[in-house]
């Protein structure tokens, strides 16, 4: 019963080239369309199974816009300057999945939806009389319970790019690598309420303190078990939009002249400094967890000195 994987892809691409090829342009638009894929198909655990390989009853579509742009801005014999941008901008969704609402999918994925769609609860702010958090009551029966839940807040990536610049003038050369992104991103809240014996990010000194303050941190509750705020890490106050342009690389270095060169014996020698993930412009600076990798640990920041000798 078991079937290959079918994808259908379409794409169409542009490319052009102004003042003798100085500028330099291309574009690609794509769909991809994928049906029967083969995975571990999640099962209700009263079959006795918690999943079964085999095809996937779904068709996924996958689309994009993809921008490239080079331009050599000035060229000489002794000074040249290039520069190089591309952006991206990828889409999917969830384009047929018969009988969704039967299967164990049904509160995961949703037909014409993005597949990184949420099924969250609704957060509704913190009462500024209790400083507790409230989440709505949809079907408005006056509980909070898995019927409040709803599709909303698909994450991913919205669009990525970079903008690299590579100078050089006589023998110095430098170069660097401004990466940027906007995306969607779950799971920037600390999973234990805030209050218990541990570092806290910087954001909870706005927390409510006294009634009538108007924030969006709850007051400290302690260590304990809260299940409202346990419902608040699913819900859409967890879901944030997150820009940041980070300058990935910068790199500075010196050839050494042909005199030089020849005093030592050398074909070619060079001295160079490099920099990695130098410093981070976001919109969310109160946020724990790095914008790139949404990991609580930060990526590296690295210099590296070293001399290139070529005999």
């Amino acid at each position: 019963d078991i079937r290959w994987e079918e994808t259908r892809k379409f794409e169409v691409a542009i490319e052009l080239g102004f003042i003798d090829d100085r500028i330099l342009l291309e574009s690609s638009w794509y769909r991809n369309k994928t049906s029967n894929q083969l995975v571990d198909y999640n099962m209700p655990y009263t079959t006795g199974f918690s999943s079964l390989f085999l095809n996937f009853p779904a068709t996924v579509e996958n689309t994009g816009l993809e921008f490239s742009l080079k331009t050599n801005n000035v060229k000489n014999a002794f000074f040249q300057w290039s520069t190089f941008f591309n952006l991206s901008l990828p889409k999917n969704k969830l384009v047929a999945f018969d009988g969704i609402e039967e299967t164990p999918y049904a509160t995961t994925y949703k037909v014409g939806e993005p597949l990184s769609i949420q099924y969250l609860y609704t957060w509704d702010g913190v009462n500024p009389d209790t400083g507790e958090h409230q989440l709505k009551d949809i079907t408005g029966d006056g509980l909070i319970d898995e019927n409040d839940r709803k599709f909303m807040s698909p994450i991913g990536t919205k669009f990525h790019g970079g903008l690299q610049n590579e100078i050089t003038y006589k023998n110095f050369n430098l170069s660097f690598l401004v990466q940027v992104s906007n995306a969607m991103n779950f799971g920037h809240l600390s999973t234990s309420p805030p209050g218990g014996r541990r570092n806290e990010e910087r954001g909870v000194l706005k927390r409510w303190k006294n009634p009538g303050d108007q924030t969006d941190v709850a007051k400290f509750n302690g260590a304990g078990f809260d299940e409202t705020y346990n419902k608040v890490l699913i819900s859409d106050h967890n879901v944030k939009n997150v820009l940041f342009a980070r300058l990935k690389t910068l790199t500075v270095s010196y050839s050494l002249p042909v005199n030089l060169l020849n005093k030592i014996h050398a074909k070619k020698a060079s001295i160079f400094l490099q920099g990695q993930n130098l410093f981070t412009i976001t919109n969310n600076y109160d946020m724990v967890l790095d914008p790139e990798t949404m990991n609580s640990l930060p990526q590296l920041r690295m210099w590296n000195f070293g001399i290139q000798l070529k005999l």
